[in-house]
């Protein structure tokens, strides 16, 4: 009353301009509490989303007064029923929502915080009110204390960590099943890293090695190799870097100092966050072991095979060379005889003096001597497969042409030589035989004349016998003739499956094509 009568006094006592300034003041204190407010509202605010985002809801709980001043978040965790909204509960009504087998627990942790043992920070379970269902809360809160130590409010927050919980609970399932494969596989694993020492291995390499998985563990992968040196692992690691993965064999150094081939199959991985090399290797020493025995075996089968293919070539030879002498025998018999004939038929025309007789059976003599050629030249050649059809040609012309005593005739060979069987050579050297015959009988007048032999391949065999001679009369068809020679020339080029072209431009010329 005092106070009131005293603030009167003194209002009345100031001055109408005092008063306005007193009230500007206090618009400045309203308007600045105002905003504090509206900033307190906006923390609040998000503070409450921060909670609804981070599933984490705030408490403070009033020691003296046994009540727990919660936030909704914190509501919304722990399902607090629609009848119950609202923010201060007891801390009684706490033990009904957490889970029964956990109580006991979250009891002892409170005690120990009031007491000062340790800090309030545990997991437990709760069984929300409005669904009954469990879920998992991290609890983290701190004690604070009066003057004389005494505690009289604890804060904190309680986030909700189910889905945490479930996916660490999947992820050691994970883990679990992982390295139960792990250590099930029947090819020993190593993992090291990129400097090459060990960071894990399965059971079956601690079985083969006959080290302890803690004996292995850090140990350098050039410790445990019988080949490799440090140098050649870093090589090795350096590829694996570069292309993610090599294949290659490898021979490990037991605890014994027994060796184990392996197959090793490197690939570039991650492991725990850092580049590793995880390397599976199988255990190779019974394949080995087949391998010298296929080796060993396949030795003897090479010696064995040699020794046959040197008889088997040793005999073929010998047979080659009794062909060899068969076939000689009998190119040499066909020349003895086609001789003989000759020497008949020259014993037979001397008995007459018709020219035309005397020169049918010189034609005759000229044909045999042609196919008597063809098997002196095979019974000279070193290989019957390999007769040069370019020497027979220039022989048989030579020889026709000293037969006809045309000295001044000239005749050009060129001729490719081919690998051409006997079946082709006869018939081909008749048709020469005929064709050039014919030329040194008929063509020239006055002994001066050029006879061409060509022979060569495009797309087929080609002959081209030419003369610049005074060429055949208009009147013979070269496809329907009369004489005899022509007549042979044309069953001749038919047994080879070929064609004629006769050119009379320029004296003649004979194209044949087979």
């Amino acid at each position: 009353m005092y106070r009131q009568v005293r603030m009167q006094e003194e209002y009345q006592n100031k001055s109408k301009q005092e008063l306005i300034q007193d009230l500007k003041k206090c618009q400045q204190q309203i308007n600045y509490l105002q905003e504090r407010n509206e900033d307190l509202q906006k923390n609040e605010t998000i503070l409450s989303e921060a909670e609804a985002l981070t599933h984490t809801g705030g408490w403070e709980w009033d020691i003296e007064n046994n009540k727990l001043i919660v936030s909704n978040e914190w509501r919304a965790i722990h399902g607090c029923k629609d009848n119950s909204k609202r923010n201060v509960i007891s801390i009684d009504h706490l033990a009904t929502i957490a889970h029964p087998d956990d109580l006991p627990f979250i009891k002892k942790a409170q005690k120990d915080a009031l007491e000062g043992i340790k800090p309030y920070d545990i997991e437990h379970r709760i069984i929300r009110q409005n669904d009954g269902e469990v879920k998992h809360l991290k609890v983290m809160g701190k004690v604070e204390r009066d003057d004389n130590g005494k505690p009289v409010k604890m804060y904190g927050v309680a986030q909700d960590i189910t889905e945490y919980k479930e996916l660490k609970e999947k992820l050691q399932r994970t883990i679990d099943e992982y390295y139960n494969l792990f250590d099930s596989m029947n090819d020993a694993v190593f993992v090291h890293d990129l400097d090459g020492y060990l960071l894990d291995v399965n059971k079956h390499a601690v079985d083969v090695l006959g080290y302890t998985k803690e004996e292995l563990i850090n140990k350098h992968v050039a410790e445990l190799s019988d080949i490799e040196d440090e140098k050649s692992t870093i090589d090795k690691i350096s590829h694996i870097n570069n292309n993610k993965q090599l294949k290659f064999e490898s021979v490990k150094l037991t605890k014994n100092d027994e060796k184990v081939p392996f197959e090793v199959n490197s690939t570039l991985v991650l492991y725990r966050g850092n580049p590793a090399i995880l390397s599976i290797a199988r255990n190779i020493t019974e394949r080995k072991k087949a391998e010298e025995e296929i080796n060993k075996y396949a030795e003897q089968l090479k010696n064995i095979n040699d020794e046959l293919e040197t008889r088997v070539s040793e005999q073929t030879e010998q047979i080659r060379k009794n062909e060899r002498i068969r076939e000689l025998e009998l190119h040499h018999r066909i020349k003895n005889n086609l001789q003989i004939i000759n020497s008949l038929i020259n014993l037979q025309f001397e008995n007459f003096d018709d020219e035309d007789v005397i020169n049918a059976f010189r034609d005759t003599q000229n044909r045999v001597a042609s196919m008597s050629l063809v098997h002196q030249k095979l019974y000279q050649s070193q290989e019957l497969n390999n007769l040069s059809l370019n020497d027979y040609i220039k022989d048989l012309a030579e020889n026709l042409n000293d037969l006809y005593s045309n000295s001044n005739t000239k005749i050009n060979v060129d001729v490719q030589d081919f690998h051409l069987g006997i079946d082709t050579i006869i018939p081909l050297g008749m048709i020469v035989n005929e064709i050039v015959s014919n030329s040194l009988k008929y063509a020239f007048s006055d002994d001066n004349g050029i006879i061409n032999i060509k022979f060569y391949s495009n797309n087929c065999y080609v002959l081209i016998i030419e003369d610049n001679g005074k060429g055949i009369p208009d009147n013979i068809d070269i496809e329907n003739p009369d004489t005899l020679g022509l007549q042979l020339i044309n069953t001749l080029i038919k047994q080879l499956n070929g064609e004629i072209v006769l050119d009379r431009k320029n004296g003649t010329k004979f194209i044949i094509r087979f």
